[in-house]
């Protein structure tokens, strides 16, 4: 993990895995209060997969909170890129980008009760904004 995440959650009661998200998720039993990605595992993990191994290791009220780039206009789902440009050897990445109202609709469909997704502006109107969603699990009864 970079030690700057760390710097910046010192204090805080957080914890950091480098694992597969699908696996450390399904082999594991501890309920979590919040689950965050930052252009992380969300992105790069098939969300019919991901999403209900997120929604069982969260407790009631629990939240998924997750950013990355925003979708291209028309191009939704998986996408595939080449890290590093045409250069050197190819290595396919796989992403899921969609909008905010797919990724919404994707979210309820796991049990997620609450979501509130939008791509925020960059800074400067020629940049790319950014994707940020986070959704809440229904409290408990």
């Amino acid at each position: 993990m970079p030690p700057r995440a760390r710097a910046r959650c010192a204090g805080l009661p957080a914890e950091f895995h480098r694992a597969d998200a699908t696996a450390f998720l399904a082999g594991t039993e501890r309920r979590r209060n919040a689950v965050v990605s930052r252009f992380g595992a969300v992105w790069f993990h098939d969300p019919r997969r991901l999403l209900p191994l997120v929604r069982d290791r969260l407790g009631p009220g629990g939240l998924l909170a997750f950013s990355h780039a925003p979708a291209l206009p028309g191009c939704y789902g998986p996408q595939g890129t080449h890290p590093g440009g045409l250069r050197g050897r190819p290595l396919a990445v796989r992403r899921w980008s969609y909008t905010p109202r797919r990724w919404t609709g994707l979210l309820r469909a796991a049990g997620f009760e609450r979501v509130d997704a939008a791509v925020l502006p960059a800074p400067d109107p020629a940049g790319l904004g950014t994707l940020m969603v986070r959704a809440w699990l229904p409290a408990a009864p």
